[in-house]
Formats: structure tokens, C-alpha cells, sequence
């Protein structure tokens, strides 16, 4: 399978039948714990239900998956020949595997015959993966033709990525596969869903009410030849406590929340400062700073003065190659005179 990257403008997509990411939002029940392809059975039977509770009550019965169970149990893998019983319907089974018995127990398998099933999908081919203007991208593919002979059936496409961060492809650093999006369209414009600074690859599942016969060949690569942006500065920046200790000093617990980001945050830095009054007119400021470490969304302040006004900062910053991305900074004015007596 080939995959192209072809860079043109926006207007060259207007005669395109489109399925727009804000609109073909994946739904929340893909999130469930369910498996995805059974989740995506059930989404095209439900396709066209006016049942608010079709997808739920779809996904509590048990269906016979396409294919045929292994007669040569032989050249199973150990974990398929185990001697229990792990399985009592194909719905049990992830993915495309299916619930077979074999000669002492009762495992999940992969199905044989699985690519001659009838009334199933045919597997996607040919992904191509456009870079438009604006940070939008344009996915196609091509469906098998004559996968389907029941007109009435709706085929729907689930479309699962998987990325990591960074300057270069590197296939260890990807994440897992996550569900993406459906459509019932071959084709999708994803405005503003990829991020720059991020190497993405794809496949996709042409399913319906049957089933499925799998996944197409995964896509080469990919990744926007926009340069991802520093993040946004830190968000709801705010003191949760604030008490004065034993020894006479003030301590405040500094809470914020991680801010949107092209690239994952690697660090925020903070910094404080307290006005100095000297001899001369004009004060001075005595200024510190600490880095934070990405997974944590609290500081703790020490021994701050008494009856002052610190002005706190924080900025997040997030690292693509060698180049530093710094966020504007988040800014929060902080009395001291508001502490609460007694240590918490």
C-alpha cells in the first residue's frame, strides 16, 4: 500500500464529499472498556436508529463474529491451548478473535476463512493523507468494491491513530492505538485534530452490523510541516492555602491546571517576588524561581514574609528538539496578610 503526502491548497477540497472532525466526533462510549470493533458493530447497526438506546442494548447481546473457528488446534499459540474456559461467546474476545473450543478448554482464537466471509466489508486500502492550509488535514481511502451486498446495511469506518511527539520519527515512542473517529464517508477533514510537532500514523476498519474483517495496512508517517506552537500559559492559577507555621512564617500551596499545548509539557517554571523597601525612594525586588516538574499541578511555598505582597508567575514550557518553547506567563498577586492561623 502506498501513501502519498500532497500539500495543496484549501480550495482543491471543496468538491470533496467531507466528514469534518468537530462534526464526526468519536462517541463516548468507545471509552467504555468495551472492545472497539464490537463498539463499531454496533454504532453501524445503529447507524440509522431512531432508539436513543439501540448502540447499549446492541452491546449487551452476544453475536457470532465472521470467520470459522481453527479445526487445526494443533498449531495454536500456548496461551489458545490453555485448559480453561475463557470465553463463552465471540463477544467475549477482543478484536477479530473468536470463541472456539479446543480439545480441553474453551479459548478465544483467530478465525479462519475470515477474508471469504460473506456480507462483511472488505478491508480499506490505499490511504492517502493530505497537508492543507491552516493546519488541516485531509484522510482518504478506498473501499473494497462489492463488499457488501445488502444495500440496507451501513457501512461505517473506524479510523484509530497513534502518535508520539517529537522532531523525528521514532516507531518506539509511539503510543497505543486509540479509537479516533467513525464515518460512513472514505473520506475526513480534520481541522485543527492534528497537532504540529507530532508524528502520526493510521489505519482503518470498514465495519457494519456482521462485523468486520479487519484493519488495512497501517499508513506511513506523517507528520504537518507547520512548527507546533509554545503552549498556552498556564490555567486557573490560584493559592489553595495559606496559613502561617509555627515559626512565624507564611506558607502557601500554589495550584494551577496544565494549559493546552501543541507539544506535551515538560516543565513549568515558577517565579516569585516580594518588594523590598530600601534606603533610596524607589524600592527593589528580590526575585526567585523554581522549575516544576510536568506532573505536578501544586507548589508549596515556604517561608514567605509576613504582612508582604509576593507577585507569583508561572510559565509552562515544552521542548521540540533542541529548541526551548516557553508560554506567556500566568500572573496571581499574593497577600500574606490573608493567612489562616494554625498549620492544616
Amino acid at each position: 500500500m502506498s501513501v502519498n503526502f500532497i500539500f495543496f491548497t484549501v480550495f482543491n477540497i471543496f468538491c470533496l464529499n467531507i466528514c469534518v472532525k468537530s462534526e464526526a466526533k468519536l462517541r463516548p462510549i468507545y471509552n467504555s472498556g468495551h472492545d472497539v470493533l464490537f463498539v463499531a458493530r454496533c454504532e453501524a447497526k445503529c447507524w440509522r436508529s431512531q432508539n436513543k438506546g439501540c448502540l447499549r442494548e446492541c452491546l449487551l447481546r452476544p453475536y457470532i463474529k465472521p470467520g470459522l473457528c481453527p479445526q487445526n488446534t494443533t498449531i495454536l499459540s500456548p496461551f489458545a491451548r490453555v485448559c480453561l474456559e475463557l470465553c463463552h461467546a465471540d463477544s467475549h474476545c477482543p478484536r477479530l478473535e473468536k470463541c472456539c473450543a479446543h480439545h480441553c478448554g474453551i479459548t478465544c482464537q483467530e478465525p479462519d476463512q475470515l477474508s471469504s466471509a460473506v456480507g462483511v466489508p472488505g478491508i480499506p486500502r490505499e490511504i492517502i493523507i493530505t497537508e492543507l492550509r491552516k493546519r488541516a488535514v485531509h484522510i482518504q481511502w478506498t473501499k473494497k468494491s462489492h463488499y457488501n451486498l445488502n444495500n440496507s446495511s451501513t457501512v461505517i469506518f473506524l479510523i484509530e491513530e497513534r502518535h508520539h511527539p517529537g522532531k523525528h520519527y521514532t516507531e518506539a515512542k509511539l503510543t497505543k492505538w486509540t479509537p479516533f473517529l467513525t464515518t460512513d464517508k472514505t473520506e475526513c477533514f480534520l481541522k485543527k485534530a492534528i497537532k504540529p510537532g507530532n508524528w502520526y500514523q493510521f489505519k482503518i476498519a470498514a465495519v457494519n452490523e456482521n462485523g468486520t474483517k479487519g484493519y488495512s495496512k497501517t499508513s506511513y508517517p506523517f507528520s504537518t510541516s507547520v512548527s507546533p506552537k509554545p503552549p498556552k500559559k498556564p490555567l486557573d492559577i490560584a493559592v489553595s492555602r495559606l496559613y502561617k507555621t509555627k515559626n512565624g512564617s507564611i506558607n502557601a500551596e500554589l495550584k494551577w491546571k496544565e494549559p493546552p499545548s501543541d507539544l506535551p509539557v515538560q516543565k513549568y517554571k515558577l517565579f516569585w517576588s516580594i518588594r523590598l523597601h530600601g534606603i533610596k525612594a524607589l524600592d527593589s525586588v528580590f526575585v526567585r524561581h523554581q522549575f516544576v516538574s510536568k506532573e505536578q499541578k501544586t507548589f508549596l511555598l515556604k517561608n514567605l514574609s509576613a504582612n508582604s505582597e509576593y507577585f507569583l508567575q508561572l510559565q509552562a514550557i515544552s521542548q521540540f528538539g533542541k529548541q526551548r518553547l516557553k508560554s506567556d506567563k500566568s500572573n496571581l498577586l499574593l497577600n500574606t496578610t490573608l493567612y489562616k492561623k494554625g498549620v492544616p
